[in-house]
This record gives C-alpha cells, structure tokens and sequence, in this order.
C-alpha cells in the first residue's frame, strides 16, 4: 500500500471512531435521563433538542453551556436561559445528578424539550473531540457559549507530576479555548455572538494550595484579553467572569 493511501485510512478511521464516541455518548446520556428518576417519570426525562431557524431571535438563541451541576451560580445561568427561551445543551461529569435537579424544578415541562444533557469531562482530549464532533454534525449554530469546568483538586505543588498539569490544563484552559475555535467564526459570519468563560476570583487573587487552577485559569484569561479585542467590532463579545466563593460541596472540600 501506498504512504498516501495509508495515510488516508487512519484518518478515516479516526473519524469513525470519533462520530462512535459521539453516538455512545447520546445513548448513555438517554439512558442515564430515562433512569434518573425512575420508569415513571421517563417521559418527562426524555429531553431532546430543537434548532433556533430564526436568525435574528436573540431571545431564543441556542446556547452550548458546559457546567457543572454542583455551582450554584451555574445552575442559575442554564436555568435562566432555559426560561427565556434558548435552546439549551448542558454538559456535566455527574448526569444523573443533574437530570434529577433538572426534573425537580417546578417548571420543568415547559421546558425540557430545548435541554439536552451530556456526561463529559474535558479534561480527556477524546471527551472533549467527540462531543465537538457530536455539536457539528447536529447543530446549525452557536448564539451564546458559556465555559465552566471543576477545578483541579487542591495541594502541594510538590506532588504534582506532568499528568496532573495536563489535566488541569486541559479541562480549565485548552478545552474552553478549543470551543472557542469552533464556534467563533461562525458568530462572526452571523455579526452576533456571546461567550462568557467562568474561571475564579483565584486569578487575581491566588490560593496557595489551588496552584493546578491558578495556572490554568489564569492562562485562559490572558488569552481571552487579547482575542476579546479582535472580535469586538463583530459584535461578538467574550468576557471573563471570576466569581468568589459559593457554598458548594468543591468549597467545603477544600476548606
């Protein structure tokens, strides 16, 4: 065979890899919503996705959200979003949790037909590239994305190694970054696009012992100052938010 043909084959197989990632992460995330509050709530659980068509709609503009269910003020933002209107697909490391918190909000059927909910974790690149590969298959566009990740456990910086960095690195600097990428020119083309990064009040203030999120958010939110420039004149706005502490279980664990 030749190097080209071969060439040729990996790469296609790696796309099919990818797009088998993408599909077994939609059926785990059916089944884990279907389970979550038992065969007698499946229906109300059985949340799927709806494309904004409207161009100019900005109340329902879809939204990519990725958060995590323990942050108080995260769940405020996907919930609010939700009841204005958008289109909503939420990404978590714990989605029965999540699908349970969804389920128990008061309004829940007026909504639940715009919320799809994924289990990812963005520190793994392949997580990361398969959803990525999930949203451009299935979606037409991208009106608002909003970046929040778990921040890395807390510690000496003594006993971290190479793989520590990576992860923290990964799942707190280059995946919101790699979002970014992908769906930034598309807002550009449209004239209209929003992102927010949630990174920590850590980036201006530093905790001792959060070294691993010290580095990496700070990372991204240098990068964010300088891109921000170039794109404000497309009427596409991104900010960084840096909250202080929530009483959230990340929080009691720490301290």
């Amino acid at each position: 065979l030749s190097p080209m043909l071969i060439a040729t084959i990996f790469v296609a197989v790696g796309a099919i890899l990818i797009a088998g990632l993408a599909l077994a992460s939609m059926l785990r995330q059916r089944d884990v919503l279907r389970r979550a509050k038992g065969d007698a709530k499946e229906e109300v659980l059985d949340v799927t996705v709806s494309l904004l068509t409207e161009p100019d709609d900005r109340s329902r503009a879809n939204a990519l959200t990725r958060l995590v269910p323990d942050s108080v003020g995260s769940s405020s933002v996907r919930l609010k979003l939700l009841r204005a209107g958008a289109t909503l697909i939420a990404t978590t490391r714990f989605p029965a949790d999540a699908a349970r918190r969804y389920a128990d909000e008061a309004d829940f059927c007026e909504w639940r037909g715009r919320l799809q909910l994924h289990a990812v974790d963005f520190r793994y690149v392949g997580a990361l590239e398969g959803f990525c590969a999930f949203l451009c298959a299935s979606l037409q566009r991208l009106d608002i994305v909003i970046n929040n990740a778990g921040g890395p456990a807390p510690g000496d910086f003594r006993d971290w190694g190479q793989q520590e960095w990576f992860d923290a690195v990964n799942g707190n600097m280059y995946s919101a970054i790699d979002m970014i990428k992908r769906s930034l020119d598309g807002m550009i083309e449209r004239r209209f696009g929003r992102i927010v990064n949630i990174t920590s009040a850590a980036v201006k203030a530093p905790i001792d012992i959060l070294g691993l999120s010290n580095g990496a958010r700070s990372g991204l939110t240098g990068f964010v100052a300088g891109l921000a420039r170039q794109v404000a004149r497309h009427n596409v706005t991104i900010n960084n938010l840096l909250p202080g502490p929530f009483e959230t279980d990340r929080l009691r664990s720490i301290f």
